[in-house]
């Protein structure tokens, strides 16, 4: 039986052989030619998900409010009706901001009395993160989303001894596919600096991650730059992604959203981008125009409005989500403020 296969496989291969050697030269490079031609535009052809970015509105020291309010606005996005969960508008991949049911509302204007890990979450119990888990199973959809995480004490402890991080996690089809930790943190500086926050120096708060990972999804791949991570720039990141995603936490003003075209920045690839903008605060509209332009990478960002806690009291804060394209031309933007559900197409 075994040499009966054996004669058969080489029948099959001198048939095959024979008829390459009576296939015309010129066509046999033709073929040839036309294979190379597919792969190659197969590997430059890119990708296309539609995306939504929201700018959650969330009340300081409200978690649990902000919770809810932060689903709600992901079923909307994904056109969760009823009866039953499905997905109705589309989109693929939601982007919700960092840390956006907490913030940073633990500290004193001092940096004093600082209790985070009062409102952190457990990742593997955590009824608040399951329920975005859920969804994103349901509506078969790629979520993506801010929290402080109450991690191992083995993972290292903050300035005030407790064992919190800064985390993103995805998940795709209800499938945790992993979670980014901040590592590139915002904080004052000795002697302290004039855009020093105590009440939210993530030097002290939080235990930082390990770099910069990129993630496979469904909605393909891309790399997590929380907030103050965008202004080293992006190139921080493991391997090749397809795109960005940015959650920020920030106070945001924005005056100079859209104000002035990236180009005019004076930045540079490498370059620590927080001197490229003239600005005490964040632009993030300019600062992931400036990002993709550089590195040729498209991205998505989404900022909190509603309010933000500056250590006495409370201001609006004037956030905003967007998209970029690969040459740093914002494709789409929400209004500074606006709690928005913003949705569009990114391409790469």
């Amino acid at each position: 039986m075994l040499r009966s296969l054996v004669g058969s496989e080489m029948c099959i291969r001198d048939r095959y052989q024979r008829r390459v050697r009576e296939t015309p030269l010129p066509l046999r490079m033709v073929k040839s030619f036309l294979v190379l031609m597919a792969i190659i535009l197969k590997s430059a052809s890119g990708g296309l998900v539609r995306v939504a970015a929201i700018s959650v509105a969330t009340s300081e020291g409200q978690p649990a409010a902000n919770w809810v309010r932060g689903l709600a606005l992901a079923k909307t996005a994904l056109g969760v009706g009823t009866p039953g969960l499905k997905n109705q508008t589309g989109v693929k991949l939601v982007l919700l901001p960092e840390a956006f049911a907490v913030g940073y509302p633990a500290c004193d204007a001092h940096g004093e009395n600082c209790d985070l890990l009062a409102v952190a979450e457990r990742r593997a119990s955590s009824p608040s993160l399951r329920a975005f888990q859920d969804l994103s199973r349901e509506t078969n959809s790629v979520l993506v989303l801010g929290f402080i995480e109450h991690v191992s004490p083995n993972k290292g402890l903050n300035w005030y001894g407790q064992p919190v991080q800064n985390g993103i996690v995805v998940y795709d089809g209800g499938v945790e596919v992993g979670v980014h930790y901040k590592t590139w943190v915002a904080g004052c500086t000795s002697p302290p600096s004039k855009n020093c926050r105590p009440w939210r120096d993530e030097t002290r708060l939080l235990v930082r991650g390990a770099g910069v990972e990129v993630w496979n999804t469904t909605a393909g791949r891309f790399a997590v730059y929380t907030c103050s991570e965008n202004w080293p720039g992006w190139n921080k990141h493991q391997s090749p992604p397809d795109f960005v995603l940015s959650p920020y936490n920030c106070e945001d003003s924005g005056a100079l959203n859209g104000s002035r075209p990236a180009a005019t920045f004076p930045c540079t690839p490498g370059m620590d981008l927080q001197g490229c903008f003239p600005q005490a605060t964040c632009d993030t509209y300019s600062l992931n125009a400036a990002n993709s332009r550089l590195y040729g990478l498209p991205s998505v960002w989404a900022d909190r409005t509603g309010t933000v806690y500056e250590g006495s009291h409370f201001i609006p804060n004037l956030g905003t989500a967007g998209v970029t394209d690969k040459l740093g031309n914002v494709v789409a933007s929400s209004v500074p403020g606006v709690e928005t559900i913003l949705v569009s197409n990114l391409s790469w």
